[in-house]
């Protein structure tokens, strides 16, 4: 369907991307708790049924930067960077006050390959793609493979191609996840109450460290605008 079709069923004119917009917020939301929750590795296939290795894991973890902000129509937004977002009681005050997470910084590990990448909540947009690998056109060139200028940017740009569709179908794959279980009944029961006992528990942990000064905190930025 294309960004500009609409259906006449009583919504006020919104396109179908408009009315189901809601659910990129609460993906990344949902994601950022669901991470903790398995202990921050899934089974590819779970999540990838064509996967060629039924045994092989990715490791998630949170990145250094994310981005919150209500569902409602509001300019309030609130950035925080950090290097243990994963336990930010900023983040979990924000979730707390109403905020969804609007964009999400993520690292991926398969096997040799760590691939970095911000993911937005509004399209679901991919920012920053960066992946680490051991194998490299340089290493193939120290082992005697002599390639050509041609040859090692053909193969470089196939690799990056290769990279980003990786991501993609790992983002694919963990939302499917998602809106399996966005859609079953004991979604409210379990999941949502799960991240409100796991907001709750983590800001009563929290509140003896926040009475001490100790070490430096992640950098939050609020942006309000009236």
């Amino acid at each position: 369907m294309r960004a500009d079709d609409q259906d006449s069923d009583g919504f006020q004119g919104k396109t179908s991307h408009q009315r189901l917009s809601f659910l990129g917020p609460e993906f990344l939301t949902w994601l950022y708790f669901h991470i903790d929750q398995v202990g921050g590795e899934i089974l590819i296939s779970k999540i990838l049924p064509k996967w060629p290795s039924r045994e092989q894991t990715v490791k998630i973890a949170i990145g250094k930067r994310m981005n919150l902000k209500p569902l409602v129509v509001t300019e309030t937004r609130i950035s925080v960077v950090g290097t243990a977002l994963d336990d930010s009681g900023e983040v979990l005050q924000a979730i707390r006050a109403g905020a969804y997470v609007d964009s999400l910084a993520l690292n991926f590990v398969i096997g040799e390959r760590l691939h970095y990448v911000i993911v937005q909540a509004a399209d679901g947009a991919i920012g920053n793609a960066k992946t680490e690998q051991s194998f490299t056109v340089s290493d193939a060139q120290e082992d005697g493979e002599n390639l050509s200028v041609h040859e090692s940017s053909a193969e470089t740009i196939l690799l990056r191609m290769s990279n980003l569709d990786e991501i993609e179908d790992l983002l694919d794959g963990l939302f499917g996840q998602f809106l399996k279980r966005r859609l079953a009944h004991a979604y409210i029961e379990q999941d949502v109450f799960s991240m409100r006992q796991t907001v709750a528990d983590g800001l009563v942990a929290k509140l003896p460290k926040m009475a001490k000064t100790a070490g430096p905190q992640p950098n939050v930025d609020f942006d309000a605008s009236t």
